[in-house]
């Protein structure tokens, strides 16, 4: 009778063990690339959709608003004056640009047009946090010479945070007054990038 192969129990148990090992060792690299290619997308989009609002307010000779929203969704019923800015939350609830070109107020008129809104950031309840300094709050504006300006001062650093609050995975933009946008960078190499003013970003 042919003698039939297999493991032993002792060789099923270490092959058991090193597995386990290998997980717990891989599962955290893991959440932290998967958390990191998340900011990364989030504040990519963030950024290319300011770079887009400055074009268009020098394409169009007019101011653009940048603001945040949690009505993008006006912009599928065909009544872009259902859509609104808000001082409420962050950023990260979503956000619209529309040409303030009637009443230059800062807020969306009857007859100004919606150029394009964006979504919440993913994860619902639990989603990432976008917050930015005082003169980038709630509101940044482009005005027809791709300068930050209008009806107030456009310029400051704008904060993403992952749902944890880990500094170290934060990222940020900075917008400057010349309407340039770039992404924060760590300057002093201790794993945190830094604001326009050169502070550590810090999340609450």
């Amino acid at each position: 009778m042919a003698r039939l192969n297999g493991f032993t129990l002792i060789e099923l148990m270490t092959t058991i063990a090193v597995v386990a090992i290998l997980l717990v060792i891989a599962i955290p690299s893991y959440e932290y690339l998967m958390t990191t290619n998340r900011l990364a997308g989030e504040i990519n989009e963030f950024t290319s959709s300011l770079n887009f609002a400055r074009s268009e307010a020098i394409k169009r000779g007019q101011q653009i608003v940048v603001c945040k929203s949690n009505t993008q969704g006006c912009l599928a019923d065909s009544d872009p004056s259902d859509c609104s800015c808000t001082n409420a939350g962050d950023w990260g609830q979503g956000w619209i640009i529309f040409v303030d070109s009637l009443t230059i107020n800062d807020a969306v008129d009857v007859g100004e047009t919606i150029v394009k809104g964006y979504p919440p950031l993913e994860g619902g309840a639990i989603r990432d946090t976008l917050t930015g300094a005082v003169n980038v709050a709630n509101r940044i504006h482009f005005n027809r010479n791709g300068f930050s300006g209008g009806p107030g001062i456009s310029s400051g650093t704008v904060r993403l945070c992952d749902n944890h609050l880990d500094t170290s995975k934060a990222r940020a933009l900075m917008v400057e007054l010349s309407g340039r946008i770039q992404l924060a960078q760590d300057g002093n190499s201790n794993g945190i990038v830094e604001d326009d003013s050169g502070t550590d970003v810090s999340c609450p």
